[in-house]
């Protein structure tokens, strides 16, 4: 026996739950199999906006979470895979790209996803040995038919849901324009994806749950919700990262900026407007929401398109990158210079002369950032150096053995400031991990010693001046002699290990110290 009422709450339960499983197996399925390829695609074909269009359309249509592409984007400009613009671009494309589960929902799918269903079903059972990848691809399959199979189920709970105290609810909850706005706002908020938000509000206003006007409120307020998810998820963010939160926040609430007076006005005084338009595009109501979705998602990039630099320049102020971020990103040496090598290799110089600088900070306080910041800036340098050479993507013009011996002696340099870098935080580590002792006043004076030496390099290497040049060469000769005598007296108190490590460390910092000193030519340091 059933109890009066229960059976289309129980659909419209039965419904939801399959809707929410298929679409959060559907993202977290796509980005496993399409993650790898975003990246892929997003660090190898960035230089045409045509082509970010399309990725990042392709990238939403296909892991259905602008969020969790946001912060996929968001690692690879952390890491120095992706410009800040290139991310920024992607992320509204991806946006728009969301609309695709839209759009197909507003489609009657029921015979398609029981098809679906049963395939992926008995290919799961009967495959037990396949494939991971295999295995993904129907899981996949399965996860897009559930998500169809729930949309059905929800339509026809909501169908039968006219006359009790459920829809009576649904109905007072919708009953206002502020009401609707903020059901969209806390439905997004809790489902944490506008585009299912908008899914649920096309099939109950199809079943006359909502009103078109009220549905569409909803589908704006779903929007706003959306922002504040990346906001909330993103609290802990600074920087670059923070910018990039901010944006796709700032995004939604562009779009809403937009979308939302045309709404109104056209509510309020029955201007012919956004409504007008999409009624006069498609008939069913269901179909008319979906273009009402379409348009939010597409208006952030009319919007941005115009006004990018002012926003980017907004976001910069309000979160200014970080000072490791602004050390991975060059300074000097750009594209445009690869066809001047001579100029070039000032530039280049110069770039190496901003990470010599930064080796006595780093001694006194090491940074893991920052480290990563070094090591990513002088990959940059090492390969603008290869496309002066032709072996990148730049000039393959024949140079003078005049350049190519610069060319040489830069790449060298390059390398020794590296190993020098990881080197000097490697002691800064070991130091800042030692117990009060005779060892650590040994670290002191070791870091006392190097620092100068460090600073010293710096002069010689800012200036260029030949006597700077030949007092790091002479403070960085051998010192071997006084180090063994340091060695022996605490080696004597049983703290072998330590000692022999701080030691061997400070006598390798000072020999890369020595290797550099050689390499620089007397006034041909930055200036």
């Amino acid at each position: 026996m059933t109890l009066p009422g229960i059976e289309p709450i129980a659909t419209f339960l039965g419904g939801l739950g399959l809707f929410f499983t298929g679409i959060r197996n559907l993202s977290a399925n796509m980005l496993q199999i399409g993650g790898k390829r975003l990246r892929e695609a997003a660090t190898g074909h960035t230089g045409s906006p045509v082509l970010n269009a399309l990725i990042g359309t392709l990238a939403g249509a296909l892991l259905q979470s602008s969020n969790g592409i946001a912060f996929v984007l968001i690692s690879m400009v952390t890491a120095g895979l992706v410009p800040v613009a290139t991310a920024m671009s992607l992320m509204l494309w991806a946006n728009l790209g969301t609309s695709t589960l839209v759009i197909l929902a507003s489609i009657d799918l029921r015979l398609v996803a029981l098809v679906m269903l049963g395939i992926a079903g008995v290919w799961l059972h009967i495959d037990r040995a396949g494939s991971s990848a295999r295995r993904r691809a129907i899981e996949v399959l399965m996860s897009i038919a559930m998500l169809f199979f729930g949309l059905e189920l929800l339509r026809t709970g909501t169908a039968d849901l006219h006359s009790g105290e459920a829809a009576e609810a649904m109905r007072i909850a919708g009953a206002s324009a502020m009401g609707a706005f903020v059901l969209g706002v806390v439905g997004t908020l809790i489902t944490q994806s506008s585009a299912s938000t908008t899914i649920i509000a096309v099939a109950a206003s199809q079943a006359g749950l909502f009103t078109f006007n009220d549905a569409v409120l909803l589908v704006l307020g779903a929007s706003i919700g959306s922002g504040s998810n990346v906001l909330l998820l993103g609290a802990r963010t600074r920087g670059t990262q923070k910018q990039l939160v901010l944006f796709q926040a700032l995004a939604k609430l562009l779009g809403i900026a937009l979308i939302l007076p045309l709404v109104l006005l056209e509510l309020s005084f029955g201007w012919p407007l956004l409504l007008h338009a999409v009624r006069a595009m498609a008939s069913d109501p269901g179909r008319q929401l979906t273009l009402v979705y379409v348009a939010c998602q597409a208006a952030p990039l009319v919007i941005v398109g115009v006004f990018s630099r002012p926003i980017r320049q907004l976001l910069a102020n309000v979160a200014p990158p970080l000072a490791a971020e602004s050390l991975r990103q060059p300074q000097f040496i750009y594209d445009g210079a690869l066809g001047d090598a001579d100029i070039a290799l000032i530039l280049v110089e110069k770039e190496q002369a901003r990470i010599v600088a930064r080796l006595a900070g780093a001694l006194e306080k090491p940074d893991e950032a920052e480290a990563a910041s070094l090591t990513s800036l002088t990959a940059a340098i090492g390969r603008f150096l290869g496309a002066i050479t032709g072996a990148g993507e730049g000039s393959a013009v024949a140079l003078p053995q005049e350049q190519l011996d610069r060319i040489a002696n830069l790449q060298a340099r390059n390398e020794v400031v590296r190993l020098l870098h990881e080197n000097v935080q490697q002691f800064a580590r070991e130091r800042d991990a030692l117990p009060p002792g005779a060892v650590a006043k040994l670290a002191d004076t070791l870091t006392q010693g190097l620092s100068a030496v460090l600073m010293c390099l710096d002069d010689a290497v800012r200036d260029g001046a030949a006597e700077d040049i030949a007092l790091v060469r002479q403070i960085s000769s051998d010192r071997s002699t006084v180090v063994d005598s340091l060695r022996r007296q605490l080696v004597q108190a049983g703290s072998q290990e330590l000692v022999y490590s701080l030691t061997s460390l400070f006598e390798r910092a000072v020999w890369l110290v020595q290797r550099y000193s050689l390499l620089l030519v007397d006034g041909g340091a930055a200036t």
